[in-house]
């Protein structure tokens, strides 16, 4: 890994610093399962590009989020317990689920079969996805720290995909 993708992981880094505010007052601790969510997603990705080809799409999307389910134990375990859902909560969750496996297997195909420069700038649309259900779903606008960190952790995500984008050219 060289100097380049190092500043631009630890900018991104810093970007995610800026949107969580430690040690300021509108700094939570719950705000910390969003960065070990972040760390998971990242693990699972460079699972996915490590995954042998025979395992189809569908496969590694089912095993990818089948991953929550110890994840969502350790949550509980952590947080001291959950409340038994009601039937509809429960048709919502399955509904969830189905949805969840869709979306991951999709993008599993988009990864394995388009330009990953190509691919890339769509991921980074589940920030603007979150912030509009935000406001939708809990009323909640982000700030200007949060737009801010927002934008430096997409800005140094897409400069590592155009720099990867260069090098692979000037390799062949």
């Amino acid at each position: 890994m060289g100097w380049r993708r190092i500043l631009a992981v630890l900018g991104g880094f810093a970007g995610v610093l800026i949107i969580l505010r430690p040690g300021l007052d509108g700094f939570m601790p719950a705000s910390l399962w969003a960065v070990f969510g972040m760390f998971g997603l990242a693990l699972r990705d460079l699972a996915t590009r490590a995954a042998p080809p025979a395992l189809s799409h569908l496969q590694l999307g089912f095993w990818g989020f089948a991953v929550l389910l110890p994840t969502g134990a350790a949550m509980l375990a952590v947080t001291g317990g959950a409340v038994v859902p009601s039937a509809g909560i429960v048709v919502t969750l399955a509904l969830g689920a189905v949805v969840g496996v869709a979306a991951y297997t999709a993008v599993i195909a988009a990864m394995r079969t388009g330009e990953i420069a190509a691919v890339t700038p769509f991921r980074y649309s589940r920030i603007l996805f979150a912030i509009v259900l935000g406001i939708l779903v809990f009323g909640e606008w982000p700030d200007g720290m949060t737009l801010a960190g927002a934008s430096v952790v997409v800005g140094c995500g897409i400069y590592t995909v155009l720099r990867e984008r260069r090098l692979a050219r000037e390799r062949r």
